[in-house]
Order: structure tokens, then C-alpha cells, then sequence
């Protein structure tokens, strides 16, 4: 099947017409497809998902009511799925209960108006006690660990049933009906994914990468080819993580992104100052002067790594950064994008075209990246993507495929808008474009077929 291939004026021209008109040269409203889902096997007593930091029920017991760390509030009454809480309020945490002891110093205790000699407390562990706390039975641990994950914040007693209890910690929401003997996660549904940072992306044999960021302590995990339940820790999986740490130490700052195309090296830290090796970090030119604003995410060109693109974390001023040689100068190139921090950028070195994804979504322009030139403008790319900020973007090596990881919602991918600026004909399995095979299903990426040859 045949496809036109743009002339070498294919960004001046989009570009151009975008200008006169006003209006996007392409359709920014793709159909969206999620990959994978918004939980992750952990080995505990059920599926987990990001912190979760107060649970309580409503005052009928009828339902459970959660505040996440990100703020947001959710509500179950059939205690499996969630929807949004309406009004979000929080109402302030219950006074403890008393206690003839605690079974740690710092626990906080729990009893059920009609029941004050059963008590249950939250430390490290969950417990129970039938008599005060005079004695008590730990719920939760095994060995050394426990079945629910770390970090507990909250413990909620239904009003309606003293057997039945909801904790809250860094691994999610659980809930038992027997008194803490057995216990069910309700984090199947929940959309509370802390994704943070695309790290690969499907390909052939391997599965999507990402980051995890669950209360400062980041963890790789993996949807492998096949998977239909959930994410999956990459034990082999720290790279990253290990190259912020070693590139902190060399130049005695948090390093909070990098990125490199041998051999230029790129590394950006928490006060917004952005350093380049030109020698795989043998030595480092001047770094740009900090705005204290965190840099998010680089990206440097694959075919030209003087290039390259810097997404910072700012409310207001500079927060998209582009340099054509080598970080020697870096312009601003935010122009028109919302005022709110920017956590990851990606672009198509043939096009010109930059995705950048932010706190307020996920946005669209035609750039020069081969040259200084005047900022561009943006646009935002919507479609069936559900509201939420964007933590990441990132493209396939052919920039066919966009992929953008969602705080809370976790992973989606469509069809990248700029190609219908230049359609391709590609694989229908993986998108990837090579030659067909015979019986081989085809896929015209960013256009429509009308009709196909083969073999003469």
C-alpha cells in the first residue's frame, strides 16, 4: 500500500497554514487505548496501588470514603468499584480511643461506639484487642513483613458492624469483615496508579516500563505481553534510578532527569539548572543558571544530540526549554502553554512535532528543532483521555505511537496525531514499520486506506 512522503517543507508548510488560519493542520483528538491497569501485584494479601492517606465510612456505614496522597477523594458502596466523592470533604480524624496500653508507643487506637472493650489500633502492624488493651493480637504480620505493605495512615471501624474495618497506608485501601482474621483488597478499580515516568515501551517480546513514585520511594514495574491483571515489580529494573544517583554525586546536586545520545549527556536537577557533556561525563560545560524550578524531563534528539528539549516544573516563566547546540544557549519555548508545571516533553525530529504533558493535560505544537527560532504555539490534544495530569509523553522509535502515563490512571497510547502529517503503512500487531510477510495484516497509520498492492 502507498503512502505520499512530504516534501523537505513539511514543518514550514503545516507551520505556515497553521498560522494563517489558526486552526491545528491535524486532528488533535485521537482514540485513546489504555495499557494495562491501575494495579500492581506486590505479593500481598491482595492486588496494590499507589498511598492512600485517610479512610472513614459514611455515618450509616452503607459507604467507605478514601483520601488519596494526591488529594483526591473516592467513594465505594459496593466496596469494589469508585467513583469520585462529590463533595470532597474530609471530615477530621476521630479522637483515640482509650486504652489500657498501646501495642506500640505510637499507635493510634479505634473502638466502635457500642463495643469499647474491642479495640483496634495501627502502628506498624494492624491489632485487635477484646479486653481494653490489657492484651493484643497482631492482624498482619508474617515474618518479618506485613500482608497489607508498609506505611499505614489510617484505620476506619464501620458504625454498623465492629467486625468490620478498612485500612489506609502506602500501598492502597483494604478491608475485613472477620476482624482483621482475613483481609480483601479494594485497590482493583481504584484509579490511584502514582506512575511518574515512562521508562520503556511495548516492543516486540518486551512489555511498557514504568516508574513508580509511592511516598518518595520509587519502584520500577512492568506490563509484560500477555498480562491481564496487573503490573508486575521489574526486579532487574533500577537503572534509572542508579544513574540520578551517580550523576547527583559527580555534580554534588539532586539530579532529577537525564538523558543521553553518545556522546552527549544530558542531566537537569531540582533548582532547574540543566548541565551537558559533550564526552559521555567526562567533563561538563557551565550549567544553565537555575529558576528553582525541577527539571522534569529532557529530550535530545536521536539523529542530532546537540538538540534537545527540557521540561521543567514551574508554575509561571520558563517551562520548556530547547537548545540547537549542545546546551551552549537554551530559549524558552512555552509561549502559550498554561501556567502549571510540565513533567515530561517528546518530539519527532522529522516533523518538528513537540508533546509536552503537565499538570493541566497534555499539549501540541510544530517546532524548529534544528534552529533558534520564534516559540510556537500550542494547543491542547484531547480525545477519550480521561481528565488527569499528564506525569509523562513519550513517543516510539518510528513516532507512530504516543504513549502518556496519567497520575492515578496509569498508562494509555494512540495513534500519534502529527503523522497524519505523514501516513505510514505499519504492522497491525505492533506498529512498526517493515516489510510485510505473506497472510501479514497492515495498518495505515494517521490515515485512511483506500485501496492496496502487493507483488506487482
Amino acid at each position: 500500500m502507498g503512502a505520499a512522503r512530504p516534501a523537505g517543507g513539511l514543518l514550514l508548510t503545516a507551520a505556515a497554514l497553521w498560522a494563517q488560519s489558526g486552526v491545528p493542520p491535524l486532528d488533535l483528538r485521537p482514540d485513546w487505548r489504555r495499557i494495562g491497569s491501575s494495579a500492581v501485584e506486590m505479593s500481598l494479601a491482595a492486588l496494590a496501588t499507589g498511598p492512600v492517606e485517610r479512610v472513614w465510612y459514611a455515618p450509616d456505614g452503607a459507604a467507605l470514603l478514601i483520601r488519596t496522597s494526591s488529594g483526591k477523594t473516592f467513594e465505594s458502596r459496593d466496596f469494589e468499584s469508585w467513583t469520585a466523592s462529590g463533595d470532597g470533604l474530609v471530615p477530621p480524624p476521630l479522637p483515640e480511643a482509650p486504652a489500657l496500653r498501646k501495642p506500640e508507643p505510637a499507635a493510634l487506637v479505634r473502638a466502635h461506639p457500642g463495643h469499647p472493650a474491642r479495640l483496634y489500633a495501627l502502628g506498624r502492624s494492624v491489632y485487635r484487642s477484646e479486653d481494653a488493651g490489657r492484651s493484643w493480637a497482631n492482624l498482619t504480620a508474617w515474618r518479618q513483613d506485613s500482608i497489607l505493605g508498609d506505611g499505614m495512615h489510617d484505620l476506619a471501624v464501620s458504625p454498623r458492624n465492629p467486625d468490620e474495618i478498612a485500612v489506609a497506608n502506602d500501598f492502597g485501601v483494604w478491608r475485613s469483615v472477620d476482624g482483621g482474621a482475613s483481609w480483601s483488597g479494594l485497590n482493583d478499580a481504584l484509579p490511584n496508579l502514582p506512575v511518574r515516568r515512562l521508562l520503556s515501551l511495548p516492543r516486540g517480546m518486551n512489555g511498557a516500563r514504568v516508574m513508580l513514585d509511592r511516598a518518595g520511594v520509587e519502584t520500577e514495574i512492568e506490563w509484560t505481553p500477555g498480562e491481564r491483571v496487573a503490573w508486575k515489580p521489574n526486579a532487574g529494573g533500577e537503572r534509572d534510578a542508579r544513574r540520578k544517583r551517580d550523576l547527583s554525586e559527580a555534580l554534588r546536586t539532586k539530579v532529577t532527569a537525564w538523558a543521553e545520545v553518545s556522546p552527549y549527556l544530558y542531566a537537569g536537577a531540582a533548582d532547574g539548572r540543566i548541565w551537558v557533556s559533550a564526552d559521555e561525563g567526562r567533563t561538563w560545560l557551565d550549567p544553565r543558571a537555575g529558576s528553582g524550578a525541577a527539571v522534569e524531563a529532557l529530550w535530545v534528539d536521536p539523529g542530532d544530540a546537540r538538540r534537545a528539549l527540557a521540561a521543567l516544573a514551574a508554575g509561571d516563566g520558563p517551562r520548556l526549554l530547547r537548545t540547537v547546540n549542545g546546551g551552549l544557549f537554551w530559549d524558552d519555548i512555552s509561549a502559550n502553554l498554561p501556567n502549571a508545571p510540565l513533567h515530561g516533553v517528546a518530539a519527532d525530529r522529522v516533523s518538528g512535532a513537540v508533546y509536552a504533558a503537565g499538570d493541566r493535560g497534555l499539549f501540541f505544537a510544530l517546532a524548529e528543532l534544528r534552529a533558534a527560532g520564534p516559540a510556537p504555539r500550542w494547543v491542547p490534544v484531547g480525545g477519550s483521555l480521561p481528565a488527569a495530569a499528564v506525569k509523562d509523553v513519550r513517543l516510539d522509535e518510528e513516532g507512530n505511537q504516543i504513549y502518556v502515563a496519567l497520575e492515578g490512571q496509569g498508562v494509555f497510547a494512540a495513534t500519534a496525531p502529527h503523522r497524519q502529517l505523514d501516513p505510514r503503512v505499519v504492522s497491525a500487531a505492533d506498529y512498526t514499520a517493515r516489510p510485510a510477510a505473506a497472510g501479514a495484516r497492515r495498518r495505515v497509520q494517521g490515515g485512511r486506506g483506500a485501496w492496496g498492492r502487493a507483488g506487482g
